[in-house]
């Protein structure tokens, strides 16, 4: 299944919808809805225990960054605010270069890769599949 049809699965099985598009997450955590609703979850002890440890747990603070924290941008990649356009199998598809990721149908993703697996479904060099590597190779030659 595709990220996109593992939240579509998730907000089913859950009855909320969620944005993350990191598929073994998402197969873990509808795996384990499903398990839980056929086995009935965990028991009056196990939920017990859990309510006792997790009111003797110490509150969990991150302290507020003062900067942001520096993008290290490779030079191969567009300006943010480019869209790059790639045609494939028949469809031409269309993703927003931002400043420390990219946008393809409304998911935000960490890198091109991810971005070409979620299209193709199997694993590509993003600049590869974008074909933003053209400039080595005319370097190269």
């Amino acid at each position: 299944m595709s990220s996109r049809e593992l939240q579509a699965e998730y907000a089913r099985v859950f009855g909320e919808s969620t944005k993350t598009p990191h598929r073994d997450w998402l197969i873990k955590k509808i795996a384990w809805r499903i398990q839980a609703d056929a086995e009935g979850g965990l028991s009056a002890r196990a939920m017990e225990q859990a309510d006792k440890l997790g009111a003797d747990a110490p509150v969990r603070w991150n302290r507020p960054a003062t900067t942001p924290k520096a993008v290290n941008r490779d030079p191969r990649l567009p300006s943010p605010g480019t869209v790059l356009k790639r045609k494939y199998k028949g469809r031409t598809y269309e993703v927003t270069v931002l400043r420390a990721g990219f946008v393809y149908d409304g998911l935000e993703f960490q890198s091109l890769s991810a971005v070409a697996k979620e299209i193709t479904g199997t694993v590509w060099n993003g600049l590869r599949f974008f074909r933003l590597d053209q400039s080595e190779k005319a370097a190269a030659s």
